[in-house]
Parts: structure tokens; C-alpha cells; sequence
């Protein structure tokens, strides 16, 4: 059965998942379309302010960089009191067109590569647990466990902290010894952080690209920050040689951390996309201070 352009948009805007397409020109990346959950952009627009990114900034610049390779790169884009975190994928080449990207959710994109990536699910998707590369929880898998702790949080006033590492300059790492090489990096990071989780029910998974997610339950915000900087001084250990790394000899990471006490004043809703979006401008901050360092934000859930 074929569909029509109307029929398909408007199965998009239903979706759960964020969704978007790209168009690489040469003023710069533009959104062509993004369904509601990826900012719900319905014309031509920059992907610098679907972003929220300067256009000229440095941040910028390096995604540029990386799109013009034709990699797959990953972005998180602010949508009200959410961040949709997206794959954006090479589509195939057509004659005559710009290079063109879909940007999907990582709940999608995990289930998709750069020649399906069109594809999309005909039914709810199996949550998946492991992830293949580095034998840690799979990120969708993290998420499943992640609302419900979240819940389990705010029902029983418990405080709770989420974690985002990233691995300092693992594009320029990669440019240096590889693909291969790249991944075993990944893996071995992955393993550090595992190592240093402190209670049964701690939790860390990779993220796609060198990134890493670790859940926390019970801890203080001064416990976490302490076991966040703990966390960046296993990979310091690892003593991974990384000559191009610009912030140290070996390869580093930077972690951003949000705390939550599990108060909500008189009785305000709740949202475990807040806190996740309090650990990304976190680690937000860790870079703009230098990278290889932990910053901590506490997060007040109120009306």
C-alpha cells in the first residue's frame, strides 16, 4: 500500500518517538520536519535553532563536521519541559538533492541503521536489555527501569540521582586509531564506570556514541557528586592513551549529575524527563569548564 505525504506526516505527528528530517545546504543543516516530540517544526529551519545552539558556536561547528562525513550523530533537542534524544542517520543519496539525515528517538534508532532507517515499527517494539557493544544495560532498558524507580521515588519521598557521561573527544580518538579502536575504548570506560557502582540496584548503560547513563537511588546530592568524581577518576586510571584528547594525556570523561531529594512541594507534579534534562545541563556545564570533571545539579520539582 502506498501513502500519500499527508497520511505519512500525519502518522509521524502521532508517534511516541521524536522524529525529523534533514537537509544539509550550504547556509547549513536545515529541519525540513520534526513531529511534536522533536520540537514540532513543520517548514524549513535551522538545525542550529532546533538545537538551541549557536550557529557559529563551536558545538555547532563540531556537528557540522560530523554530518558533512556522513556519520551518524547524536543530538538532544529541548521540546518544552522535555529533551528528545535523537539518532540522526544518513539517508540513502538521491540525485540532485542535498545530503538528507532522519533523526530518530533512541528508542527507534536502536532498532534501526542507515539503510532501514526509514522503517518503522509495525508493532511495540521488545524492550531490549543488553547492549551489544558493550555488554552493559541497553539504553531502552535503562529508561524502563528508570520510570519506574522514578515512580517508586516520588511515592516513597526517596532522593535519587541520574548521571550522563560522555568520553572527552572520542571523535578525535577515533580519527587517530580507528573505528576499532574507538569501540574497545568504549568498552573499556563501560566497564569502569560498572565498577564503581556502590548498591545492588545502581544501574549503568550505554547511550550510543561513548555515552553512559547511571541511576542512583538513596543517595545524597553530596554522596552523588562524590561517587560522580570517583567515576571520572577510574577512567582517569585506565591510563588509555589519548594524544589528541586536549584535556589530559589519556582519555577522560565528563559527567553531569542530577539530584533530586524526592520532595515535591505541595504535592507538584513530577517529571522524570526533568531530572534527565537537569543531568544533560549538567554535563553541559562539565564541558564548558573543561571537560574531565563531574558538576552536580539539584533539582526542586515544583509547580
Amino acid at each position: 500500500m502506498d501513502l500519500s505525504p499527508e497520511l505519512l506526516l500525519a502518522l509521524l505527528a502521532h508517534l511516541p518517538e521524536g522524529v525529523l528530517l534533514l537537509d544539509l545546504r550550504e547556509e547549513g543543516p536545515m529541519v525540513l520536519y520534526a513531529n511534536g516530540e522533536a520540537g514540532g517544526v513543520l517548514g524549513p529551519s535551522p538545525l542550529a535553532a532546533v538545537l538551541g545552539l549557536a550557529a557559529e558556536g563551536p558545538e555547532m561547528t563540531a556537528l557540522v563536521e560530523k554530518l558533512n562525513a556522513g556519520s551518524p550523530v547524536s543530538v538532544d533537542v529541548p521540546h518544552g519541559d522535555r529533551v528528545a534524544s535523537l539518532e540522526l542517520l544518513p539517508l540513502p543519496p538521491v540525485a540532485d538533492a542535498p545530503r538528507r539525515f532522519i533523526g530518530l528517538e533512541r528508542s527507534l534508532a536502536a532498532r534501526a541503521t542507515a539503510t532501514d532507517a526509514v522503517a518503522l515499527p509495525a508493532a511495540l517494539p521488545v524492550v531490549l536489555r543488553d547492549d551489544r557493544l558493550t555488554g552493559l544495560a541497553h539504553r531502552d532498558w535503562f529508561w524502563e527501569l528508570y520510570r519506574r524507580d522514578f515512580d517508586i521515588a516520588a511515592r516513597e519521598t526517596r532522593p535519587l540521582a541520574v548521571f550522563v557521561a560522555d568520553i572527552d573527544s572520542l571523535e578525535a580518538y577515533n580519527q587517530t586509531f580507528g573505528r576499532s579502536a574507538g569501540d574497545s575504548l568504549i568498552r573499556l570506560v563501560g566497564r569502569a564506570l560498572a565498577a564503581g557502582l556502590r548498591r545492588s540496584g545502581d544501574l549503568v548503560a550505554h547511550d550510543g556514541a561513548g555515552r553512559f547513563l547511571i541511576l542512583t537511588l538513596g543517595a545524597s546530592a553530596q554522596q552523588s557528586e562524590r561517587h560522580a568524581e570517583g567515576l571520572a577518576g577510574r577512567v582517569r586510571e585506565l591510563h588509555v592513551h589519548h594524544p589528541r584528547s586536549g584535556v589530559a594525556r589519556f582519555a577522560t570523561v565528563s559527567l553531569g549529575v542530577a539530584h533530586w531529594d524526592g520532595r515535591r512541594p505541595d504535592g507538584a507534579p513530577v517529571s522524570a524527563q526533568a531530572v534527565y534534562a537537569a543531568a544533560l545541563t549538567a554535563l553541559a556545564g562539565s564541558r564548558r569548564a573543561g571537560r574531565n570533571r563531574a558538576t552536580l545539579v539539584r533539582v526542586a520539582l515544583a509547580n
